[in-house]
């Protein structure tokens, strides 16, 4: 079947059923609209994608770019950016740039090429200055051409921002650590050259400074944000023979990987060591013991980053980055301090 075939069978011209098909702009009677449908479904009709797109101008479909696709923080995200971008008729096209700078980027110049309507950065801003000076310019030169971005997390040059509050949540798991008595925590930090692990570590130290309790930089580990990361930073904090009595991974698959190198050494959680995470993903509910977490509310980041990007394509404004609410989720990972963890050897 052909749009000939709909226009003839509708009654209308083939340039009005295409504009109807084709989800033009131009003004159409209702009643012609409802007859062009009705012949299309009933011929079984469906416009070419390609040839929409050059009447719209618009190809219906968004970019997303994870950091890690195999990480359930972003799945989640994914999701709530499927549902809703498929609630609006678009399609969306994830692509995991592993956080490596020059893979981020390339992909940004891939989804130009292929004309997405609109980017979401689902992970935290990337801030490597080499990678800055390639990417801002280039958003901001999209931008002028109508190209909408989506941040979720930190990021500087994109049309909106979807987030929570990560130093305040970080805080707030600081002060239940402290308010449990822990005075010697372990800081899991994520991935290097990621703002949100900055924001997370600095809000970490700051809450401590304030208690006037010490910065001990071999408390602070290097953390990758995967399981194996927490549990090698783990690993490597009891072989050490650090006097902790809890750590705090900056998200939980470092959490459960800590979790895992304290199970190894036949410690108990919290009795020997107090083990918390960041996130809510699902499995944190079903480990054990169930991680005390901060819930961060992924896949409504994801519906809210994929319904900005409609919003924006429709002409609306969006100033103020949107701040969705966190919270403390204590859980029987964390207790107040038991024998402590000189666990060296």
């Amino acid at each position: 079947m052909s749009l000939n075939d709909v226009a003839r069978t509708a009654g209308v011209s083939v340039a009005t059923a295409s504009r109807v098909l084709g989800g033009s702009d131009h003004p159409v009677s209702p009643t012609t609209r409802t007859r062009v449908l009705q012949a299309a479904q009933q011929l079984g009709y469906y416009p070419n994608s390609v040839a929409r797109a050059l009447v719209t101008r618009q190809t219906k479909t968004l970019g997303v770019i994870v950091g890690d696709i195999v990480d359930p923080y972003f799945s989640a995200i994914v999701r709530g950016i499927e549902d809703r971008a498929r609630e609006h008729g678009y399609l969306a096209i994830v692509c995991n740039s592993d956080r490596v700078p020059d893979i981020e980027l390339n992909y940004v110049r891939v989804l130009r090429d292929y004309h997405v309507d609109g980017l979401i950065f689902a992970g935290g801003g990337l801030l490597d200055d080499g990678y800055r000076s390639h990417l801002d310019p280039l958003l901001v030169d999209l931008q002028r051409g109508g190209f909408v971005s989506v941040g979720i997390g930190q990021h500087r040059v994109v049309s909106a921002r979807v987030d929570i509050d990560n130093a305040r949540a970080t805080e707030e798991m600081t002060e239940h650590l402290l308010s449990l008595g822990h005075r010697k925590i372990a800081y899991l930090i994520g991935p290097a050259g990621l703002a949100t692990s900055l924001v997370r570590r600095d809000a970490f130290q700051a809450c401590l400074r304030r208690h006037g309790l010490p910065l001990e930089e071999d408390l602070l580990i290097q953390g990758d944000f995967t399981l194996d990361g927490g549990f090698q930073a783990t690993t490597h904090l009891l072989e050490q023979g650090s006097p902790v009595t809890a750590v705090f991974a900056a998200n939980d698959q470092m959490a459960i990987g800590a979790l895992l190198a304290t199970q190894k050494r036949n410690l108990r959680v919290p009795a020997d060591l107090t083990v918390v995470g960041f996130d809510d993903i699902a499995a944190a509910r079903y480990v054990h013991p169930p991680l005390t977490t901060i819930h961060v509310p992924m896949y409504e980041m994801g519906v809210q980053a994929a319904e900005a990007i409609v919003r924006l394509l429709r002409g609306d404004t969006m100033d103020r980055p949107m701040v969705l609410d966190h919270e403390l989720i204590v859980r029987a990972s964390s207790a107040p301090p038991g024998r402590g963890a000189s666990f060296g050897g």
